[in-house]
């Protein structure tokens, strides 16, 4: 799979986590279970995207045809489940992404960007929120303290369907993305727009192994763009 889009996905499963109904204390309260779904008190989970598979009539499985993956996204959480630093990196080690969530006391501020050598060099800062409309805005700013970009969520309140959009300095609108759940609130389908509606395509997922907790642990994607599948693996490490 073309790396772009699969870094796409995992910005989508990075901004979304900030996401969820608080007061105005903005309490994140157990993210693990609100927002990825997870069961259990986990303590870190894992996505290795973009491995390469095949579908055995025989078998009826999907088996890899390749070892090696593209993107690794590891996220760590808390024992209450909030979720404190999402990492992801390319097979060869480059660094794609790395935010620290921020909290003052329980309540949550939004979240920095991290370099290579962990300096900020992005803040996203929680500027407005409504619990009653389920809309959040943040500001983003570079390590000069200079606004760059915004980002707004906002949650359907009819089908839990999380709607994301990011504006440039400027206001103009420059990645949209729609996110659909399961029941049990694991990502279904991704539409994700890039400089506004100029491109946009669609990401769909489903889940084929789970864990003893009942957590998903491998899942098949599929890209509107590409031909083929590819297979996502969870790793999930619990506290107990």
């Amino acid at each position: 799979m073309k790396k772009v889009f699969l870094f796409l996905l995992l910005l989508c499963s990075l901004v979304s986590t900030s996401y969820v109904r608080k007061n105005t204390c903005y309490a994140p309260g157990n993210m693990a279970v609100r927002y990825y779904g997870l069961k259990g008190e986990v303590k870190s989970a894992t996505e290795y995207s973009g491995i390469a598979v095949v579908y055995d009539e025989n078998s009826k499985t999907w088996k890899k045809t390749e070892e090696g993956y593209d993107v690794k996204m590891q996220t760590s959480f808390s024992l209450r489940g909030e979720d404190m630093e999402t990492l992801v990196i390319l097979e060869n080690g480059h660094m794609l992404a790395h935010h620290v969530n921020l909290f003052d006391k329980n309540c949550y501020l939004g979240f920095n960007g991290l370099d290579t050598s962990n300096k900020v060099i992005e803040k996203f800062i929680l500027d407005q929120s409504s619990a009653t409309d389920y809309y959040y805005h943040f500001k983003i700013y570079d390590n000069n303290g200079m606004k760059i970009k915004s980002m707004n969520t906002q949650m359907d309140t009819l089908t839990g369907a999380i709607a994301i959009e990011i504006k440039d300095a400027m206001g103009a609108v420059v990645f949209t993305q729609r996110r659909e759940f399961t029941k049990e609130h694991w990502p279904i389908t991704d539409i994700i727009c890039n400089n506004g509606t100029e491109h946009c395509f669609t990401l769909s997922h489903e889940y084929i192994k789970f864990d003893n907790h009942g957590n998903w642990i491998e899942r098949i994607d599929r890209n509107s763009e590409m031909d083929g599948v590819s297979l996502t693996e969870r790793k999930i490490e619990y506290y107990k």
